[in-house]
C-alpha cells in the first residue's frame, strides 16, 4: 500500500499539493467565520466539586458568572468613594451594561457590591455578568468592556479586567516562537544538506500539516473545552515533529536518488520504507496520547530511580501538583496586575473564592432558616476562611449557596488543606442527622479534585503507555527483548525531564532567567501530557534506529555489525532532527504562559537526552551485549502477530553460521529468510 501511494503521488505532483492546500484553505476559512474557542472551565464527573457545580445551577445568573473590572487609584489619587470618582463609576458602569453580551454590571456602590470597595477606598471592582460562556469572552469582548469605562478612566482611575476578562486580553500570539524555531531549522537543514530547495521541503510540509492541524484543534473548541494552551501545544509538537518525519524522508530520497533510482522510484521506495517507518512512529504517539483517555497521569515518582542520568531526574521525587493562578502571571498581563491589585486590597483569597452548595430535603423557610444558620455559622468558624458571604436560596428553596473567601491565594496548599478541611469535617458535622449533604466548588476545590483523580489513574496510564508502546515495536521487529528494552529506557529520558521541570519551576532554580519573578506550581495535567509525548517521541527515535539495525542484520547477520551500521546511518539524521526539535521547544521560552514554558523546558530536556544518551549511547550498547538475543522470538508468538515489513522491501537472508552458534536463547527461523544453508565438513 505505501509503495503505492507514493507513486501514486509521485505521478501527479500537482493534484497532490493541490488537494492539500485545498484541505488547508477549506479548515482555515471555517476557522475564521467559526473563530477558535478555549476554555479553562474543569468538569470532572462524580468529583465534589462537580456536584457542587451541578447543584448551583439551580440558581439564576448569567453564563459566565460574575467578571471583576478592577478599579484603582494610586496613594495620592482620588478616593473611589468621593462624589466625583463616584460619577465617574456609574457613567462607566452604564456604558459597559450597553456593550454586547452584557447582562448586568454590580458598582460597589449598590447593597449587594459594598464588599467590593476596599477599606482605603483606593481599589474596588465592578461585577460583570454577561451571556456568554467563559470560553466564549474574546479578546474584542474585553476591549470594548474596558473602552465602555473610559467615563472612569477620564476621572484618573485606572481600569484592569480580571478573570476570564483578563485571561482573554492576555491571549498572546506565539507566532515569534514560531518563525524563530523554523529559522533555526532552516539553518539546521541547509548546514546538512547544502541545499535551499533540500531545506525548504521538510519546514513546507512541517508548516502545512502544522496549518492543517492547528485549524481543526480551534474548531474542536466549539465541541469541548480547550484550554487556551492547546494550540501553543499542539504547534510546538505539530512543528517539531512534523520537520523531523520530512527530513527522514528526504533523507531516504536522496539515499536513493543517490543509487541510481529515479524520482518515481525514489518517491514510491521512500514512502515505503522511511514513509511507513514514520507513519509506525506517529502511531506511537497517537497511542501514548491516547493514554490521556484513561484519565490523567501525575509524575511518576518513581522514574527518579531510573539507572543513569539519576543526577537530573532526582529533583522529580518533590514534586507535587499545584494550582497556577493569576499572580503567577508575568507582572505585564492584565491578569497579574488584577491580581495583585485585589489580593492587596481583600486579602489574597478573594482571588479564588469557594462556593459551598448545599440541597436540601425540604424548601427552606428563609435565609435563617435552621438548617441554613448551622451551615453558615459552621463555615464562619472554620480555621483558614477569611469571610463568608451571606447564604443565597435557590427559587424553590432547595438548594442554599455560601461563597467562601479563603485566607490564602488559590495556588496557596493551605487553600486546598481548607477544601478537604470543609468537606471531611466542617460540612458534615454541620448536615449531620439532617438527611442533605454539603458540597464545596471553585477553582482551588476543582484544581484539588483533579490532581486527585490524576494521582488514582497513575498504574492504568503506565501500564497502558509502556504496553501499548512494547506491543507496537514487538509487531515492528518481532522481537520481545527489543520492545522491552525500548520500553524501560524510554523512561529514562522522561524520568531526566520531570526532574528539570521539577527543579526550574516548582523549586525555583533559575527562575529569573525564565522570565518567572519565583517559583510556581505545576498543574497536574503537564506532567501527563508530557509523559505521552515524550514517550511517543522517544519511540519515533526507537524506530527510525532499530529500522536501521534490523535492516543490516536481515542483510548480514552480523549482530555487531548490525548495530554499528545502523547508528551510523541514522546517528546524523536523529542527531539534527533532534537539534531541530530541540531549538523549536525551546523558542517557546519567549511566551508569557508558564504552562508553555513548562514544557517547552520539559521537551527539550528530553528529546536531546533520549538522541544523544540513550539513543546514542544505551540503547546500541544494550543490544551489542545482548548480541543475537535481541532478535529472540518465542515461535507460538510469532505465528500469533501479523506480519509488518517495516523495513519497506524483501531483503536477502542473513547468512549461515559455519560453526555452532554460541550459547543464548534461541531464535526462530525469520519469516523473511531463505531456507537454511547446510555446511559440511569435506
Amino acid at each position: 500500500m505505501f509503495v503505492s501511494v507514493g507513486r501514486w503521488c509521485a505521478r501527479r505532483p500537482k493534484r497532490t499539493i493541490a488537494a492539500w492546500l485545498l484541505l488547508l484553505l477549506a479548515l482555515g476559512a471555517a476557522v475564521a467565520l467559526c473563530g477558535r474557542v478555549t476554555s479553562e472551565a474543569v468538569s470532572i464527573p462524580g468529583s465534589d466539586s462537580q456536584a457542587a457545580a451541578d447543584a448551583a445551577r439551580a440558581f439564576p445568573g448569567s453564563a459566565s458568572g460574575k467578571q471583576p473590572l478592577v478599579l484603582h487609584t494610586g496613594a495620592g489619587g482620588a478616593d473611589l468613594t468621593s462624589a466625583g470618582a463616584r460619577d465617574a463609576v456609574a457613567a462607566a458602569a452604564r456604558n459597559i451594561a450597553g456593550v454586547d453580551h452584557v447582562v448586568a454590571v454590580t458598582t460597589p456602590y449598590e447593597g449587594a457590591g459594598r464588599a467590593a470597595m476596599s477599606a482605603d477606598g483606593h481599589t474596588a471592582f465592578l461585577s460583570v455578568e454577561l451571556d456568554v460562556t467563559d470560553r466564549d469572552i474574546t479578546p474584542e469582548v474585553t476591549r470594548r468592556i474596558v473602552d465602555a469605562a473610559r467615563p472612569a478612566e477620564a476621572a484618573g482611575i485606572e481600569v484592569t479586567p480580571g478573570g476570564s476578562l483578563a485571561a482573554a486580553a492576555d491571549k498572546g500570539s506565539t507566532r515569534h516562537s514560531e518563525i524563530i524555531g523554523l529559522l533555526a531549522a532552516l539553518a539546521i537543514l541547509w548546514f546538512g544538506f547544502r541545499s535551499a530547495v533540500a531545506a525548504t521541503v521538510p519546514l513546507i510540509a512541517a508548516v502545512v500539516g502544522l496549518g492543517v492541524s492547528l485549524s481543526v484543534v480551534g474548531l474542536l473548541g466549539h465541541l469541548m473545552d480547550m484550554p487556551s494552551a492547546g494550540s501553543t501545544i499542539a504547534a510546538m509538537i505539530g512543528l517539531g515533529v512534523g520537520v523531523d518525519y520530512s527530513l527522514f524522508c528526504l533523507t531516504r530520497f536522496r539515499e536513493l536518488l543517490g543509487d541510481g533510482a529515479s524520482v518515481e522510484d525514489a518517491a514510491a521506495l521512500t514512502t515505503a520504507a522511511s514513509g511507513k517507518a514514520v507513519a509506525f512512529a506517529g502511531c506511537a504517539v497517537v497511542a501514548a496520547l491516547a493514554s490521556l483517555a484513561l484519565g490523567g497521569l501525575p509524575l511518576l515518582h518513581a522514574l527518579a530511580l531510573a539507572p543513569g542520568i539519576a543526577v537530573l531526574a532526582a529533583p522529580a521525587a518533590g514534586l507535587t501538583f499545584g494550582q497556577l493562578d493569576g499572580g503567577d502571571k508575568v507582572s505585564s498581563t492584565a491578569s497579574r496586575t488584577a491580581y495583585d491589585r485585589l489580593a492587596g486590597a481583600f486579602g489574597p483569597g478573594v482571588n479564588g473564592p469557594l462556593q459551598v452548595t448545599d440541597a436540601l430535603p425540604d424548601p427552606a423557610s428563609g435565609p435563617t432558616d435552621p438548617r441554613v444558620d448551622k451551615v453558615t455559622d459552621a463555615l464562619k468558624d472554620t480555621p483558614g476562611v477569611a469571610a463568608v458571604g451571606p447564604p443565597q436560596l435557590s427559587p424553590d428553596g432547595r438548594t442554599a449557596r455560601w461563597q467562601v473567601t479563603p485566607t490564602t491565594a488559590p495556588g496557596d496548599p493551605e487553600t486546598a488543606r481548607l477544601v478537604r478541611r470543609l468537606r471531611e469535617s466542617t460540612l458534615p458535622a454541620a448536615t449531620a442527622d439532617t438527611g442533605h449533604g454539603a458540597h464545596v466548588s471553585g477553582a482551588p476545590a476543582a484544581q484539588l479534585d483533579l490532581n486527585d483523580r490524576l494521582s488514582r489513574r497513575l498504574p492504568a496510564i503506565i501500564a497502558f503507555v509502556l504496553v501499548i508502546a512494547a506491543l507496537l515495536l514487538l509487531l515492528a521487529f518481532r522481537s520481545v527483548v527489543v520492545a522491552a528494552t525500548a520500553a524501560v529506557l524510554n523512561l529514562v529520558s522522561v524520568a531526566a525531564a520531570y526532574g528539570v521541570l521539577t527543579a526550574l519551576f516548582q523549586q525555583g532554580w533559575g527562575a529569573g532567567a525564565l522570565g518567572l519573578d519565583g517559583p510556581v506550581p505545576i498543574p497536574g495535567y503537564v506532567p501527563l501530557l508530557m509523559f505521552a509525548v515524550l514517550f511517543g517521541l522517544s519511540m519515533d527515535y526507537e524506530v527510525f534506529l532499530l529500522s536501521a539495525v534490523r535492516e543490516a542484520y536481515l542483510k548480514s547477520g552480523d549482530h555487531r555489525g548490525s548495530v554499528i551500521t545502523g547508528l551510523a546511518r541514522t546517528g546524523g539524521i536523529i542527531t539534527s532532527a533532534a537539534l531541530i526539535m530541540v531549538c523549536v521547544f525551546l523558542s517557546y521560552l519567549l511566551s508569557d504562559d508558564p504552562v508553555v514554558k513548562m514544557f517547552g523546558i520539559g521537551l527539550a530536556t528530553a528529546v536531546a537526552l533520549d538522541a544523544t544518551l540513550v539513543r546514542g549511547l544505551l540503547v546500541p550498547a544494550a543490544m551489542i551485549l545482548l548480541g543475537k538475543a535481541n532478535w529472540w522470538l518465542p515461535g507460538w508468538l510469532d505465528r500469533a502477530l501479523p506480519r509488518i515489513d517495516i523495513e519497506g522491501g524483501d531483503h536477502a537472508p542473513p547468512p549461515g553460521p559455519a560453526t555452532e552458534p554460541e550459547p543464548g536463547p534461541e531464535a526462530e527461523p525469520d519469516p523473511e529468510a531463505a531456507p537454511p544453508v547446510t555446511v559440511r565438513k569435506t
